[in-house]
């Protein structure tokens, strides 16, 4: 710009000598500055620009206290990156379109070495859970198949709900699919509708109209039932029997025990039957140690 100025002041006007310029010479001479001035300072400029243009580079992952760089998978911090969001919906959203694909994984510590798949999120750890849970008025973790069923489950820490499919499924090749366990309540509870009763069992299932529980199988017992020192199975009735049983081979069968003759020691109830080792049936007519016994005479068929 100097230069321009410098210029400017030297260059005679045409027809004109060597003294001050006066009158259209000076203005002419105005107007060739200003003009010399403008178009050096857009050709500066245009030059500048384009240096910057072409000395400018793909934006690095930044580290600590630097901005995140979208597509780069080593953007690194020592401390939490937070975000907040006064919207009354969404506060942060991730999506990804690919078949298969995973919108948001995260990792703790180190990889567990269990094979993923695509899933809206997925959390994979070695030491800790790989998703948890938290809510202090309702479900911690909450999972919908298919549409919500017409009354969505109470609060809990794992909540599945589905109109059509199955609300919680369980599987494993080696252990239990499902494992329920409480201190002071019913370990695993199964609901169809009010029956009317009350307990508090490992497992209990309840329903109105339909079987509280209900065990089948091919060639092993429908239901194993088992006790150090109660009843094995224990059945009631408020209007009918207490039990009922059919069978292709018999209807019921006692295990003969190994003495012979009515039981001689322990505690029995009125009601014991006994069948010995040689198949002769004791009735227990009154409670005691070890009780009163008859023996039921039979007719040989």
């Amino acid at each position: 710009m100097d230069e321009h100025r410098a210029e400017t002041q030297t260059e005679p006007q045409a027809g004109t000598t060597d003294g001050p310029a006066t009158g259209e010479a000076a203005t002419g001479r105005r107007r060739l500055s200003r003009r010399r001035l403008l178009t050096g300072g857009a050709t500066a400029a245009a030059a500048g620009v384009a240096a910057v243009v072409v000395t400018a580079s793909p934006a690095a992952a930044n580290s600590q206290g630097g901005s995140l760089t979208l597509g780069d998978p080593t953007n690194t911090a020592t401390a939490e990156t937070g975000l907040t969001s006064t919207g009354p919906t969404i506060g942060f959203s991730s999506t990804n379109t690919a078949t298969g694909g995973t919108a948001v994984f995260g990792r703790s510590h180190a990889a567990s070495g269990v094979s993923s798949f695509g899933a809206a999120v997925v959390g994979d750890a070695d030491l800790v859970p790989g998703v948890v849970g938290l809510s202090s008025g309702a479900a911690g973790v909450a999972g919908v198949t298919g549409g919500y069923p017409a009354t969505f489950p109470p609060p809990a820490g794992v909540v599945g709900a589905s109109a059509k499919k199955a609300g919680v499924y369980g599987s494993s090749d080696d252990d239990a699919g499902v494992y329920g366990t409480s201190v002071h309540a019913s370990g695993v509870v199964g609901h169809i509708g009010a029956s009317g009763f009350n307990a508090v069992a490992g497992v209990v299932g309840e329903g109105a109209a339909a079987y509280g529980v209900a065990g089948f199988a091919t060639s092993k017992s429908g239901v194993r039932a088992a006790s150090q020192s109660g009843e094995g199975i224990k059945a009631s009735s408020a209007s009918g029997v207490g039990g009922s049983f059919s069978g292709g081979r018999a209807a019921l069968n006692i295990v003969p025990s190994s003495r012979t003759g009515r039981p001689m020691t322990g505690a029995h109830q009125a009601g014991d039957l006994v069948v010995d080792h040689v198949g002769a049936l004791f009735l227990c007519t009154v409670s005691g140690t070890p009780g009163t016994w008859v023996r039921i005479q039979v007719t040989p068929a």
